[in-house]
């Protein structure tokens, strides 16, 4: 993960991966992520996602990490609460009503940290091939027993090179265990958003996981 690409996407307004409301496949799974009333679920790598501010309000913990500042800002903007806002060793964290946000760097979380879920939307994507085992291992370990709903995107690679890196299903059994791991289904994207034909995709799927951590 290159920190500077990042923030210079946010400091440029090139967020194409970001959107503007709650995502469906969230919605749609939310039941099955947290079975319980008041967990902790984590949303790891989450811009200025308005999923936060939507699990806050269904009565669980969201806790997000984020690297950039202005991203961190913009979810309690958008959700209209004034953070308070502390600092805890590198990072800085923003809390408000249920939403609590850790700016920085991703590997620099300190390791008691402890979740019941995690909403993987476009985290695992962002990160090239040789960091994907480091980010799922601290997955599995910041939330062992609990559940993963994961959010990924597949296209053929000789087209681009990411982010977003495509991930396949073999990726994904290979990564968190095929005994783990029950496929959703995969959508396209290529009618719903034309820029991936523009950038000479032919097609370009989503795929959904739920994965037992």
């Amino acid at each position: 993960m290159d920190r500077d690409f990042w923030l210079d996407r946010w400091s440029t307004g090139r967020t194409g991966f970001h959107r503007d409301d709650v995502h469906p496949d969230l919605i749609a799974h939310a039941d099955w992520l947290l079975p319980s009333p008041g967990q902790r679920v984590w949303v790891p790598l989450c811009g200025r996602s308005r999923d936060l501010a939507w699990l806050a309000e269904a009565g669980h913990r969201a806790v997000g990490v984020e690297l950039a500042s202005s991203a961190v800002r913009g979810v309690f903007d958008d959700w209209g609460r004034a953070p308070q806002v502390t600092s805890r060793g590198e990072l800085e964290v923003y809390e408000a009503d249920g939403v609590e946000i850790w700016c920085g760097d991703f590997f620099a979380l300190p390791d008691g940290l402890r979740f019941d879920g995690v909403w993987d939307r476009a985290a695992l994507v962002a990160l090239p091939p040789e960091r994907r085992r480091a980010y799922v291992e601290r997955i599995r370990r910041m939330a062992a027993g609990g559940r993963l709903l994961l959010n990924v995107v597949d296209y053929d690679p000789t087209v681009m090179t990411g982010p977003p890196f495509p991930v396949t299903p073999a990726d994904v059994e290979a990564l968190y265990g095929a005994d783990r791991v029950d496929a959703q289904g995969h959508y396209d994207l290529i009618e719903a958003e034309p820029r991936w034909r523009e950038r000479g995709h032919r097609w370009f799927r989503v795929g959904v996981y739920r994965v037992q951590l």
